[in-house]
């Protein structure tokens, strides 16, 4: 019973993980069977390398000691050497003898995170079955997105290499693969190598190598062959679907725990490790790999950073009045803002060429004055890659042309509907990547609703 819960919890973990990558992958769809024959391959390359591992001699060299450098190298070549060209395989697989599943940029990735699941997923029976079920929920949010993310960087050299122009240096597909399993290693390192807060390490590197992925996945699918305006990343459904996933996974882990757990206490310290450590982590992870800003033929630069930034405000400023007086019941001194397009500006991908409502939100000193029947014709990326649309309205005078873009404080829906700005700004012909929202002038705000 045992180990069938055990294979249940890591089956449903890897579901989660393979669906969300058949959402990302707008563009052209990957078949089913491909992905799961993909997947086993990935379960039987991680029984191979265990089938490895408990056959390595017993020297120092070969396990941990506490030495700092014996156990780094022993996180390289034992663990992440070895992991890594054995995720590889399945991804080769397709790469030598199935090509033609090959047909866009983001295929690379997908081919290989799913490969990079089926082994973690392996892995995870083989953790629940000694650590018990309290080891799904932190592997489920640190260890098997690191397997994802370390397999993205070890096949990435050889997207550049096929893609990207003045690429065409096979050094560079030597390279991610060194940096893959270089990087596998430090993450081991610092979670099993005797090292003072080497949890946190882990934990901060871990947040690092959420952003080189989102990063990757971001030009993989800005490159994509099949791109098209009119498909795109439904942020919110596909948050909603992870933060469920994980909600029901840990909420059923969780039931496991309580009915086999040896004492009160146990389960206490069980839900405390959720609660501070693996809610954040998940958070921060899910609302992360669900936003995409897809610019056609843009290649970001790879960053070491944050997937978040903390926006600090002061507790109070001066004596308390009217005005500031929430400030002190209620002190808002830091917000955390996570990197990548927000919702509103997804949400207007839904009314992109085709035949709109504008509506004012107001008609108090409206410019419009009533609502007009118009498009939204073209989507611009501006200066720091603030996203703009042209409007075109039909008014009984002719067309006239506009530019809007999301509102991103405050009230953002009417009911149903996205609040936009209605800017006027220089001639299109005259725009370039330069203009920010300092060369438009705001008009008023107004509603986008379908026709």
């Amino acid at each position: 019973m045992s180990l069938l819960s055990g294979v249940v919890f890591c089956l449903f973990l890897a579901f989660i993980w393979i669906e969300y990558f058949r959402r990302i992958d707008i563009f052209e769809h990957e078949k089913k069977r491909i992905l799961l024959f993909v997947f086993s391959m990935g379960i039987l390359s991680a029984f191979i390398v265990e089938t490895i591992q408990l056959k390595m001699p017993e020297q120092d060299v070969f396990k941990i000691t506490g030495n700092a450098l014996n156990d780094f190298f022993y996180c390289f070549f034992a663990i992440g050497l070895v992991e890594e060209l054995f995720k590889f395989l399945p991804f080769l697989v397709i790469l030598l003898f199935f090509k033609k599943h090959l047909t866009e940029t983001v295929d690379y990735i997908v081919y290989a995170a799913i490969s990079a699941i089926g082994f973690a997923c392996f892995e995870n029976v083989l953790y629940f079955l000694d650590h018990g079920v309290k080891i799904i929920a932190m592997r489920s949010v640190t260890s098997l997105p690191a397997h994802l993310f370390n397999s993205v960087i070890f096949v990435y050299g050889l997207l550049l290499y096929r893609f990207r122009p003045g690429r065409r240096d096979k050094l560079v597909i030597v390279s991610f693969m060194f940096f893959a399993i270089l990087s596998h290693a430090l993450y081991d390192f610092f979670l099993l190598g005797d090292i003072p807060g080497g949890f946190i390490y882990m934990v901060v590197y871990h947040l690092l190598l959420l952003s080189v992925f989102v990063t990757m996945l971001g030009n993989a699918l800005n490159n994509s062959e099949h791109y098209s305006p009119k498909k795109f990343i439904d942020s919110r459904k596909l948050t909603e679907f992870m933060l469920r996933m994980y909600l029901i996974l840990w909420g059923a882990t969780t039931v496991y725990h309580v009915a086999t757990a040896d004492s009160g206490i146990e389960v206490i310290r069980y839900l405390a490790s959720m609660l501070w450590k693996d809610s954040f982590l998940i958070l921060v992870l899910v609302f992360r790999i669900t936003r995409f800003k897809i610019i056609p033929g843009r290649w970001n630069r790879i960053r070491l950073e944050m997937p978040f930034t903390l926006q600090f405000k002061a507790i109070y400023k001066g004596p308390p009045t009217t005005q500031n007086l929430n400030n002190y019941i209620m002190p808002n001194f830091v917000r955390i803002r996570i990197k990548g397009e927000s919702y509103n500006e997804t949400y207007l991908n839904y009314f992109f060429e085709k035949n709109i409502i504008v509506q004012p939100v107001s008609n108090k000193r409206s410019f419009l004055k009533q609502r007009y029947k118009g498009v939204l014709d073209l989507k611009l990326f501006l200066k720091d890659d603030e996203v703009f649309y042209v409007l075109i309205i039909f008014s009984d005078e002719g067309t006239e042309y506009f530019y809007i873009k999301s509102k991103s404080q405050g009230r953002q829906r009417f009911g149903k509907y996205p609040i936009v700005a209605l800017l006027k700004g220089p001639p299109l012909a005259e725009i370039n990547e330069h203009h920010d929202i300092g060369d438009f002038k705001f008009l008023e705000w107004v509603v986008l609703k379908t026709k």
